[in-house]
């Protein structure tokens, strides 16, 4: 016969088992793994419920229960259910992680975090609650915390918390740009059920830089992500596109992922973000848009990251107070959202408040020292402050992470220049002719202007971008420099 024919069989058996033997917890577990494998979810439920009514201490029935629950899309009652037995048995470290994955599942990050923070208390080195606090701190994007739960959690961790474990380190290597180390990490993190946040994503981000389009596309197209809802599907079509500088289609992806799943929020914090790079896209009130469609549907007590995506469309639109605002909202909420204080770091570049942005971007380093970004806006806040030596620290130590960014290299130029480097900064400028996106930039034309000036050949079209500059705020220190290269100085 079939396992089905089996199961019409069995299923009998063990209810008859449960009646009598009524304090063994063996047959109501297998009831529960059974009907979980035949899809019976309130047969499973009960087996697991029972399970655990009659030894609380027990692993197994924690994880099947997690699982069944992720299947079925229930996390309401996992929620509830999960609740109530850590109320109704507090000393169960199992129970306490179990509640923090189904928060983490949710997107509800700082009830995960206290979850695992419980769980530690009653066992510090406990390995999933490790693996559990790495992933809140991606999501706070701390990367170099996540790597030392993953180191923690290394010591103790079985195989199947490996798994995760391996994920989330993948992730976090992602993260720094260590792709190389994060593929293999991330290719078994892949086997994970339900599938962690961000992995998918920092695999194609890994398949990507490694190998290419091509290998990305194929991965999509073999539909290696199993287990993914359809907006999350579509996420990954939409970051493939984007990577590809093919815009349309990318937003095409998320708005299709969006009618599929109108309750996945990362969908909006991904449109968003699109919508605020700077590059043809670039569109400060489509990201406003995309805020508020994302607000609907997330967490009510978990918006410091549309927070701070709105602060930064009103930034772009030199909304400052509505920005400044928005941040200070954020960070009393998350005070340990590293993004909150980066972009704040960014919000005093724009007002020209160097302080503030000093400030802001010491204590994003603080909680991410290896943020090559937080570095680059810290040498903006020297070099607006006149302190180009400072600045050069910060961009050396910026380059050390990401070379490849012609904008931290045509930075760096300036700085050089300033600093009486000439050789190293003519040297930056042709570094960074080789990247498109850094020969739009007006530092890489101010740069220019700086080197031709030397030899007296500012002429003809740098001159014109010259004046461009010179006759817009918003280029900030730069715009007082473009003047008095026009005037001879």
């Amino acid at each position: 016969g079939t396992s089905v024919d089996a199961w019409r069989l069995g299923k009998p058996l063990l209810e008859e088992a449960i009646r009598l033997l009524p304090g063994d917890p063996r047959a109501p577990l297998a009831l529960g793994e059974q009907a979980r494998a035949h899809r019976e979810f309130d047969t499973a439920l009960r087996g697991f419920r029972e399970t655990i009514r009659l030894d609380p201490r027990q692993t197994s029935p924690y994880t099947s229960f997690f699982t069944l629950c992720s299947r079925a899309g229930r996390w309401d009652v996992a929620r509830e259910a999960l609740e109530g037995w850590t109320k109704a048995h507090p000393e169960v470290v199992q129970a306490h992680v179990t509640l923090g994955e189904v928060h983490l599942r949710r997107a509800r990050f700082y009830a995960a975090r206290q979850a695992y923070e419980r769980a530690l208390e009653l066992d510090p080195e406990e390995p999933s609650a490790h693996v559990g606090l790495g992933f809140v701190a991606l999501e706070e994007e701390r990367s170099s915390v996540a790597l030392e739960h993953a180191e923690r959690a290394a010591k103790r961790a079985s195989l199947q918390v490996r798994e995760r474990l391996l994920a989330m380190r993948g992730v976090a290597l992602t993260r720094q740009g260590k792709h190389m180390e994060a593929l293999a990490d991330l290719e078994v993190g892949l086997r994970c059920e339900p599938l962690p946040r961000g992995v998918a994503e920092a695999y194609l981000c890994g398949l990507f830089w490694k190998r290419g389009d091509r290998k990305s596309l194929e991965a999509l197209e073999r539909g290696v992500f199993g287990g993914l809802n359809p907006g999350r599907d579509k996420m990954l079509w939409a970051d493939y596109f984007w990577r590809r500088g093919e815009h349309g289609k990318a937003f095409d992806a998320l708005l299709r992922g969006r009618r599929l799943d109108p309750d996945e929020p990362d969908l909006c914090v991904m449109a968003a973000r699109f919508s605020l790079s700077w590059g043809r896209p670039h569109n400060p009130r489509r990201a406003l848009d995309w805020v508020r469609a994302g607000v609907g549907v997330w967490p009510d007590d978990e918006n410091a990251r549309f927070m701070v995506q709105a602060a930064v469309a009103h930034a772009r639109l030199f909304q400052y107070d509505k920005s400044s605002r928005l941040l200070e909202l954020a960070k009393q909420e998350h005070p340990t959202r590293q993004s909150v204080y980066k972009n704040e770091a960014d919000l005093g570049n724009r007002m020209e408040d160097y302080p503030r942005a000093i400030a802001a971007g010491l204590r994003a380093l603080e909680l991410e020292p290896t943020d090559p970004y937080t570095m680059a806006l810290l040498a903006d806040a020297y070099m607006g402050q006149s302190k180009p030596a400072e600045a050069l620290k910060w961009l050396e130590r910026s380059y050390e992470r990401i070379p490849s960014n012609g904008a931290i290299v045509v930075s760096r130029g300036l700085a050089r220049f300033d600093t009486g480097d000439f050789e190293g900064a003519r040297a930056d400028l042709e570094l960074a002719r080789k990247d498109p996106g850094a020969r739009d930039r007006h530092e890489f034309k101010l740069l220019e202007a700086h080197l031709l000036a030397r030899e007296g050949k500012l002429e003809g079209e740098v001159r014109e971008r010259l004046r461009d500059i010179a006759s817009q705020k918003r280029f900030r220190w730069a715009q007082p420099r473009a003047a008095a290269l026009l005037q001879g100085e």
